[in-house]
């Protein structure tokens, strides 16, 4: 009789791809969700400088600072979560999100910043996609199987 290790462990590793790649696609909607409330305004912010900072293996990240203006023509300024490896251009625009109740709460919402969640939910859908394959190869396996089983059975019993 043949073991049946490998063709079980190929069932729930394919369950577990497809469910870590929902869960990390989940991840990457619910940052969507969470950023930017309905009530929120969008408006044009504008990149006027550009920090600095070293990661662990000690290249140069930089991130832009951003200004935007409320409907009340207050200015605010608000520095981007995504730091990258080339410099931001000074004077370029993307769009941001903001409070009205609270015009200093925003967030970029234009351009490889605000759009970086559909990494996740890419990555997540691709995961889930292989998992779910696996899977359905691995079920259709398993029914043939127990078919071939079953069909075995009753011809002997016949």
């Amino acid at each position: 009789m043949r073991d049946s290790g490998p063709r079980r462990a190929g069932l729930f590793a394919s369950m577990f791809l497809l469910t870590v790649g929902l869960l990390i696609a989940y991840a990457g909607w619910t940052i969507v969700r969470s950023d930017v409330g309905p009530q929120w305004i969008t408006t044009t912010a504008t990149v006027v400088d550009v920090t600095e900072s070293r990661s662990s293996d000690g290249t140069t990240m930089h991130s832009a600072v951003y200004t935007y203006t409320d409907p009340a023509g207050q200015r605010h300024s608000l520095t981007g979560r995504l730091g990258t490896s080339s410099r931001p251009t000074i004077g370029a625009t993307t769009d941001v999100a903001f409070d009205p109740a609270d015009p200093d709460s925003a967030v970029v919402t234009g351009g490889l910043e605000g759009h970086s969640w559909l990494i996740f939910i890419g990555v997540g859908a691709l995961i889930a996609l292989v998992g779910g394959v696996a899977l359905v190869r691995r079920l259709f396996a398993l029914t043939a199987g127990v078919g071939l089983v079953v069909g075995a059975w009753a011809r002997r019993r016949a």
